[in-house]
């Protein structure tokens, strides 16, 4: 089995999150949470850092990332980029790896 990555990109809402208050590296594990009762967005998938909410998953990228989850499939969110320089929306990248079962040949 090899990790895949399914997902990468800059986390929304890190301007109205606590980032500042986590002490963030890349490489840093992250947990996702899907919010169902987000009067927003009711797929919103929320990213955290420890017990803080860094922000959340693009909602362009929800629906695949829900049929991953759907499916059984485990998914490994990290902290894959920080760009201090960007604005905040711009500033957390995440990547989503999952393992795959390499395909057999027969």
């Amino acid at each position: 089995m090899k990790n895949t990555e399914i997902y990468r990109g800059a986390l929304a809402g890190v301007q109205y999150s606590d980032y500042q208050t986590v002490n963030l590296k890349i490489g840093t594990r992250l947990k996702l949470v899907w919010e169902k009762t987000n009067i927003h967005d009711p797929n919103a998938i929320a990213v955290y850092a420890g017990k803080t909410r860094i922000g959340y998953i693009n909602r362009t990228a929800t629906k695949v990332l829900h049929d991953y989850r759907k499916s059984g499939t485990k998914l490994f969110p990290k902290l894959s980029a920080v760009n201090k320089t960007n604005p905040t929306w711009a500033m957390l990248v995440v990547s989503i790896t999952c393992k795959q079962i390499a395909d057999e040949t027969f």
